[in-house]
């Protein structure tokens, strides 16, 4: 789809990184698992000799993040390391990552977490252990509601000033001017797809055109169970990588499933959890199909825009063909429809009792 000759990930082989490893005074033992990140890089190393983290306790391994190069500025990416280390703070159990000034004595960084390994930003992380959470189970979004909460708390306490701000359905309709730049490169049924997200697209302006903007604060911004890990303790969250400014509907919505009575119920519950740490302005429910069909339209548009990255091919090997577009023109029309039905009750969700 693109012609890059060499992505950057590729010139951050194993040696490059071990290296890096060895110059903070760590000694990997050359036993490295690549874990699950499609837009960054992100590797466990096991270490012969442990390290002490700023409480004494010894850790027998490291998580290596190696971020995509030209997505986030040096400024945002030290952003999301504060916003880590504030929520960290306040006792949220949230990975920040590593101090590498304290830890290990390291020089040549950016800020106190961030150094670079040619051709890329690379931070550390404590290795996190836990498990999926059980979604389907009330207590579970029960509290996962309080959680949010509480980070939201800490995300109001001020605002990012390089990370991505909310701009509505803007972003959304960028992404479709993206998809549509890639066209050629793409199957036929791109061209139908597109025409089908607009109308997506202009029916949820109508859903919202007469709402007030919602108002922003620093938020989690990608919010799902796969970034959620599950202990005895609870939840705890292992990646702030798109944290910005955004309305609090925006971290809780993707947490829940199905439509209609199967999401109200469970919108519920997650709601009622909520506001009995804080506030939340119901406004914000009519947000909730927009929201959706936007990231269906934005996932699309960032799968079109990495498929140099050759991780993409092979997690998305059918992206190129014309039933995938035939299947995301489908999800959209259904996306489509329930936002008329939105638009025409009036109301986001029937009489959604949370209080």
């Amino acid at each position: 789809m693109h012609t890059h000759n060499k992505h950057p990930f590729e010139l951050l082989g194993p040696s490059r990184m071990l290296d890096g490893l060895q110059a903070l005074g760590l000694q990997p033992d050359g036993r490295m698992l690549a874990l699950n990140s499609f837009e960054n890089r992100v590797y466990l190393l096991w270490l012969d000799e442990p390290w002490l983290d700023a409480e004494g306790k010894p850790h027998d391994s490291v998580v290596l993040k190696a971020y995509r190069p030209g997505r986030w500025s040096l400024a945002q990416i030290l952003e999301e390391h504060r916003f880590a280390n504030d929520l960290a703070e306040a006792e949220l159990p949230v990975a920040a990552p590593i101090n590498l000034r304290e830890s290990f004595a390291a020089r040549d960084l950016a800020g106190d977490s961030l150094m670079w390994i040619d051709p890329v930003y690379v931070a550390l992380w404590p290795r996190q252990g836990g498990r999926a959470p059980d979604m389907d189970r009330p207590e579970v979004l029960e509290r996962m509601g309080r959680f949010i909460a509480r980070l939201h708390g800490v995300g109001r306490r001020q605002a990012f000033n390089h990370r991505s701000g909310f701009r509505g359905l803007a972003s959304a309709f960028d992404a479709i001017d993206q998809v549509e730049a890639l066209r050629n490169a793409l199957p036929q049924a791109c061209d139908r797809w597109l025409g089908v997200a607009r109308t997506c697209l202009n029916t949820a302006h109508t859903v919202i055109a007469n709402l007030p903007a919602p108002k922003l604060l620093r938020i989690h911004g990608d919010m799902h169970w796969g970034n959620v890990l599950w202990t005895e303790a609870g939840p705890h969250f292992v990646d702030l990588d798109d944290c910005r400014m955004g309305p609090a509907i925006s971290d809780l919505w993707p947490l829940l499933s199905g439509q209609g009575e199967e999401l109200e119920a469970g919108l519920a519950i997650i709601l009622q959890a909520y506001r009995s740490i804080s506030d939340f302005d119901p406004m914000e429910l009519h947000w909730i199909e927009v929201l959706r069909s936007m990231r269906l339209i934005e996932h699309t548009a960032w799968i079109a825009n990495r498929y140099d990255d050759p991780a993409f091919p092979r997690a998305f090997p059918g992206f190129a063909e014309p039933d995938y577009w035939d299947r995301r023109m489908f999800e959209l029309e259904q996306q489509q429809s329930v936002l008329r039905q939105s638009f025409d009750a009036g109301k986001p969700f029937g009489e959604i009792a949370y209080d």
